[in-house]
Protein backbone atom coordinates (compact mmCIF):
# COMPACT_ATOMS: atom_id res chain seq x y z
CA UNK A 1 0.00 0.00 0.00
CA UNK A 2 2.96 2.43 0.90
CA UNK A 3 4.15 1.96 -2.81
CA UNK A 4 0.64 2.78 -4.34
CA UNK A 5 0.47 6.15 -2.30
CA UNK A 6 4.21 7.04 -3.10
CA UNK A 7 3.07 6.24 -6.86
CA UNK A 8 0.42 8.56 -6.29
CA UNK A 9 2.10 11.05 -4.15
CA UNK A 10 4.89 11.54 -6.76
CA UNK A 11 2.50 11.17 -10.24
CA UNK A 12 -0.07 13.84 -8.81
CA UNK A 13 2.81 15.87 -7.33
CA UNK A 14 4.30 16.35 -10.22
CA UNK A 15 1.52 18.32 -11.60
CA UNK A 16 0.85 21.83 -8.97
CA UNK A 17 4.67 22.75 -9.44
CA UNK A 18 4.71 22.49 -12.90
CA UNK A 19 1.46 24.33 -12.91
CA UNK A 20 2.05 26.62 -10.98
CA UNK A 21 5.91 27.66 -12.37
CA UNK A 22 4.19 28.02 -15.75
CA UNK A 23 1.30 29.92 -15.04
CA UNK A 24 3.37 32.82 -13.23
CA UNK A 25 5.84 32.31 -15.88
CA UNK A 26 3.13 33.01 -18.11
CA UNK A 27 1.61 36.09 -16.24
CA UNK A 28 5.11 37.82 -15.85
CA UNK A 29 5.92 37.28 -19.64
CA UNK A 30 2.24 38.72 -21.07
CA UNK A 31 1.67 41.15 -17.57
CA UNK A 32 -1.46 39.23 -17.02
CA UNK A 33 -3.12 39.13 -20.73
CA UNK A 34 -4.38 36.14 -22.53
CA UNK A 35 -1.96 33.98 -24.24
CA UNK A 36 -2.00 32.95 -28.37
CA UNK A 37 -2.25 29.73 -29.73
CA UNK A 38 -1.07 31.66 -33.50
CA UNK A 39 1.94 34.33 -32.52
CA UNK A 40 3.12 36.81 -34.85
CA UNK A 41 6.31 35.62 -37.19
CA UNK A 42 9.21 37.77 -38.14
CA UNK A 43 6.75 39.53 -40.90
CA UNK A 44 4.02 40.49 -38.45
CA UNK A 45 1.66 37.34 -39.44
CA UNK A 46 0.29 34.76 -37.57
CA UNK A 47 2.00 31.66 -37.12
CA UNK A 48 -0.92 28.97 -37.74
CA UNK A 49 -1.56 26.51 -35.06
CA UNK A 50 -3.02 23.29 -36.95
CA UNK A 51 0.37 21.75 -37.67
CA UNK A 52 1.58 22.05 -34.02
CA UNK A 53 -1.13 21.04 -32.48
CA UNK A 54 -1.67 17.44 -34.83
CA UNK A 55 2.20 17.07 -34.15
CA UNK A 56 1.24 17.28 -30.35
CA UNK A 57 -1.43 15.16 -30.49
CA UNK A 58 0.59 12.53 -32.17
CA UNK A 59 3.33 12.50 -29.49
CA UNK A 60 -0.01 12.47 -26.48
CA UNK A 61 -1.12 9.22 -29.07
CA UNK A 62 2.04 7.46 -28.77
CA UNK A 63 2.81 8.04 -25.53
CA UNK A 64 -0.76 7.22 -24.16
CA UNK A 65 -0.88 4.08 -26.71
CA UNK A 66 2.42 2.92 -25.04
CA UNK A 67 1.40 3.31 -21.85
CA UNK A 68 -1.97 1.45 -22.33
CA UNK A 69 -0.11 -1.96 -23.63
CA UNK A 70 2.31 -1.48 -20.84
CA UNK A 71 -0.51 -1.42 -18.54
CA UNK A 72 -1.59 -4.61 -19.94
CA UNK A 73 1.34 -6.51 -20.64
CA UNK A 74 3.65 -5.80 -17.23
CA UNK A 75 1.52 -7.32 -15.23
CA UNK A 76 2.15 -11.24 -17.30
CA UNK A 77 5.65 -10.46 -17.58
CA UNK A 78 8.27 -11.86 -15.34
CA UNK A 79 8.38 -8.05 -13.95
CA UNK A 80 5.51 -8.89 -12.04
CA UNK A 81 7.94 -10.67 -9.85
CA UNK A 82 8.83 -7.06 -8.37
CA UNK A 83 5.69 -6.38 -6.55
CA UNK A 84 6.31 -3.13 -5.91
CA UNK A 85 8.45 -1.59 -8.56
CA UNK A 86 5.99 -3.32 -11.13
CA UNK A 87 2.99 -1.63 -9.06
CA UNK A 88 4.74 1.70 -8.64
CA UNK A 89 5.46 1.73 -12.73
CA UNK A 90 1.70 0.54 -12.75
CA UNK A 91 0.30 3.15 -11.22
CA UNK A 92 2.50 6.03 -13.11
CA UNK A 93 1.49 4.65 -16.37
CA UNK A 94 -1.89 5.11 -15.14
CA UNK A 95 -1.75 8.78 -14.60
CA UNK A 96 0.28 8.90 -17.55
CA UNK A 97 -2.71 7.61 -19.78
CA UNK A 98 -5.26 9.94 -17.48
CA UNK A 99 -2.79 12.67 -18.35
CA UNK A 100 -2.20 12.48 -22.10
CA UNK A 101 -6.51 12.25 -22.57
CA UNK A 102 -6.60 15.32 -21.03
CA UNK A 103 -3.84 16.83 -22.40
CA UNK A 104 -5.24 15.78 -25.67
CA UNK A 105 -8.97 16.95 -24.84
CA UNK A 106 -8.16 20.05 -23.24
CA UNK A 107 -5.61 21.64 -25.99
CA UNK A 108 -8.66 20.98 -28.50
CA UNK A 109 -10.79 22.06 -26.69
CA UNK A 110 -8.92 25.47 -25.57
CA UNK A 111 -7.75 26.13 -29.25
CA UNK A 112 -11.27 25.77 -30.51
CA UNK A 113 -12.63 28.31 -27.64
CA UNK A 114 -9.87 30.59 -28.76
CA UNK A 115 -10.92 30.56 -32.48
CA UNK A 116 -13.86 32.22 -31.20
CA UNK A 117 -12.19 34.26 -28.56
CA UNK A 118 -8.72 35.00 -28.76
CA UNK A 119 -9.10 36.53 -25.10
CA UNK A 120 -10.37 33.11 -23.79
CA UNK A 121 -6.68 31.26 -23.62
CA UNK A 122 -5.63 32.64 -19.61
CA UNK A 123 -2.16 32.15 -18.10
CA UNK A 124 -3.78 29.56 -16.05
CA UNK A 125 -5.24 27.52 -19.09
CA UNK A 126 -1.95 27.43 -20.56
CA UNK A 127 0.33 26.34 -17.37
CA UNK A 128 -2.64 23.77 -17.40
CA UNK A 129 -1.27 22.18 -20.97
CA UNK A 130 2.13 22.36 -19.83
CA UNK A 131 1.23 20.69 -16.59
CA UNK A 132 -0.70 17.40 -17.96
CA UNK A 133 1.75 16.91 -20.97
CA UNK A 134 4.98 17.21 -19.24
CA UNK A 135 3.28 14.99 -16.18
CA UNK A 136 2.51 12.53 -18.40
CA UNK A 137 5.66 12.68 -19.78
CA UNK A 138 7.44 12.79 -16.51
CA UNK A 139 5.02 9.35 -15.06
CA UNK A 140 5.91 7.68 -18.50
CA UNK A 141 10.15 8.20 -17.93
CA UNK A 142 10.03 7.41 -14.87
CA UNK A 143 7.74 4.47 -14.99
CA UNK A 144 10.13 2.84 -17.02
CA UNK A 145 13.41 3.64 -15.17
CA UNK A 146 11.87 2.04 -12.46
CA UNK A 147 10.94 -1.15 -14.86
CA UNK A 148 14.67 -0.63 -16.69
CA UNK A 149 15.86 -0.60 -12.81
CA UNK A 150 13.98 -4.10 -12.51
CA UNK A 151 14.67 -5.72 -15.62
CA UNK A 152 18.84 -4.75 -14.66
CA UNK A 153 18.40 -6.26 -11.31
CA UNK A 154 16.58 -9.50 -12.69
CA UNK A 155 18.98 -10.00 -15.18
CA UNK A 156 21.92 -9.10 -12.51
CA UNK A 157 20.92 -12.17 -10.35
CA UNK A 158 19.23 -14.38 -12.16
CA UNK A 159 20.16 -17.31 -10.51
CA UNK A 160 18.98 -16.25 -7.15
CA UNK A 161 15.83 -16.58 -5.76
CA UNK A 162 12.77 -13.97 -6.46
CA UNK A 163 12.55 -12.68 -3.07
CA UNK A 164 16.75 -12.44 -3.01
CA UNK A 165 16.30 -10.28 -6.29
CA UNK A 166 13.48 -8.23 -5.41
CA UNK A 167 15.39 -6.94 -2.67
CA UNK A 168 17.34 -5.27 -4.88
CA UNK A 169 14.86 -3.07 -6.69
CA UNK A 170 14.45 0.34 -5.67
CA UNK A 171 11.09 0.41 -4.13
CA UNK A 172 11.62 -3.06 -2.45
CA UNK A 173 14.63 -1.70 -0.81
CA UNK A 174 12.63 1.03 0.15
CA UNK A 175 9.85 -0.58 1.54
CA UNK A 176 12.08 -3.17 3.51
CA UNK A 177 13.76 0.19 5.28
CA UNK A 178 10.50 1.63 5.80
CA UNK A 179 9.28 -1.73 7.51
CA UNK A 180 12.39 -2.34 9.36
CA UNK A 181 12.10 0.92 10.96
CA UNK A 182 10.39 0.47 14.76
CA UNK A 183 8.62 2.89 16.23
CA UNK A 184 10.51 4.44 19.52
Amino acid sequence: MKTVILALLTGLGVLAPIWWYVRMDAIKAWHGLPATFTPLDSAGKPVPFEHRHERYLKVAEVMMTVASASLVFIPSSRLSVYKNACAFALILLGLCVLYSVGFMALLTYFYERFLYNDQSYLPWKYGLLHALGFGALFCFALAYIVLAGGVASSVIYANAPPRATASFALLNIWAAARLEKSPH
